[in-house]
C-alpha cells in the first residue's frame, strides 16, 4: 500500500512530503520529503501548538544562519491554514544515533565544527539553550550540522524562562533555576556532548533534577571557579598520549560550575589552535591536519 503524501508549494516548486513523522523538534513534527530534486525535511508547526512569537523567532534564525556551515540549511517556509511548514536540507543522522550506533566518524573533527557552529550562533547574540547529540546532527559527508532552534533566544536581556536544556545537559545556573544567564549555558552543554564523545557515556546519567544536583555536590567543589570534572580513567580516548590532550583540554575550559570563567566558542577555537600551532613548527597546515598528525 501507498505511503499517503501530502504537497505544498515553495518558490513555484512542489513540496511532496510524507505523513509517517521521521523526527521531532521542540515545538513541531518533522517529516521527510522531495523538493527540486533534492530530499528534504518539513518541520510543522501548529498555531495550537507553537505561539506566533516562537514561530517568527525560529524562521528568523533560520534565516540569518543559512549559509553557515555547520547549522541546517534552511530553504524557506510556508505558511498554511493548519501550520506553519519549514523546509530544510534532509540530513543522515543525529550524533546521538552515531554514538549509540557506532557509527564511524572523525570525533574529534566533530567537535572542532560543533564549535565552529556554536561560535557562528553566539556572534550573532543568539544562544541555542538546547545543545544535545539529538541537536547535533551529520551530513552524509559526516559534517556537523546544528539543528532545532524552538528553544533558541537572543543574549542581553534582563531574564529568561527558567529550566531550559535537556536536563543532562543541563548547567549548574539553569538546574537552580536562574532566570539569569548568558550564552554560556550552551559552552556547558556542548561540554557535555565532548564528552560524550570521548568517553561513550555521560559525565552524570540522571534521571532527574534531584539526582543532577547530587551528582553535582559529589563531583564538583562549586565553589572553585578551577573545579575540573572527574573524567573516566577507563576512556581510551581520554587516556590516549596522543590525542586524550585534545578532549581534556577542552573539558577543563567548558565543565566549569561558574559560568563566568567558562571559555567562549571564540576562545576554545583559539586554545586548540594555538596548541595545534605549537606541534606545526615551520610548517603551515589547517587545524584539523594538525590534529590529525599528532596521532601519527
Amino acid at each position: 500500500m501507498a505511503e499517503t503524501q501530502n504537497s505544498l508549494s515553495l518558490n513555484g516548486k512542489q513540496i511532496k512530503f510524507s505523513t509517517s513523522c521521521i523526527g521531532k523538534g521542540s515545538y513541531g513534527q518533522v517529516f521527510a520529503g522531495m523538493y527540486a530534486g533534492r530530499r528534504v525535511a518539513v518541520k510543522k508547526q501548529t498555531h495550537e501548538g507553537c505561539a506566533k512569537e516562537v514561530m517568527l523567532r525560529e524562521i528568523y534564525i533560520l534565516k540569518a544562519l543559512a549559509n553557515e556551515l555547520h547549522h541546517v540549511h534552511f530553504l524557506g517556509c510556508v505558511v498554511n491554514v493548519d501550520g506553519v511548514y519549514i523546509v530544510m536540507e534532509q540530513l543522515r543522522m543525529t550524533v546521538r544515533d552515531a554514538i549509540d550506533g557506532n557509527h564511524v566518524f572523525d570525533r574529534r573533527l566533530a567537535v572542532m565544527q560543533l564549535l565552529s557552529g556554536m561560535h557562528a550562533l553566539h556572534r550573532r547574540c543568539l544562544m541555542h539553550r538546547d545543545l544535545t547529540p539529538s541537536n547535533v546532527m551529520l551530513t552524509d559527508d559526516n559534517i556537523v550540522r546544528i539543528v532545532d532552534y524552538g528553544l533558541a533566544s537572543y543574549t542581553g536581556r534582563r531574564c529568561y524562562t527558567r529550566q531550559m536544556v535537556t536536563l543532562p545537559y543541563r548547567p549548574p545556573e539553569v538546574l537552580v533555576g536562574s532566570a539569569v544567564y548568558t550564552e554560556k549555558i550552551d559552552v556547558w552543554s556542548a561540554g557535555v556532548i565532548v564528552y560524550e564523545l570521548a568517553t561513550d557515556a555521560l559525565p552524570f546519567n540522571v534521571t532527574s533534577e534531584l539526582q543532577l544536583q547530587e551528582a553535582f555536590l559529589r563531583e564538583w567543589n562549586v565553589s572553585s571557579s578551577s573545579a575540573l570534572l572527574r573524567v573516566s580513567e577507563s576512556s581510551p580516548r581520554l587516556c590516549n598520549e596522543v590525542h586524550g590532550w585534545f578532549y581534556r583540554l577542552l573539558l577543563k575550559h567548558m565543565l566549569l560550575p561558574t559560568a563566568h570563567f567558562r571559555f567562549s566558542a571564540h576562545r576554545l577555537l583559539q586554545k586548540v589552535s594555538l596548541e595545534c600551532a605549537g606541534m606545526k613548527r615551520d610548517r603551515h597546515e589547517p587545524i584539523e591536519e594538525s590534529i590529525a598528525r599528532r596521532e601519527t
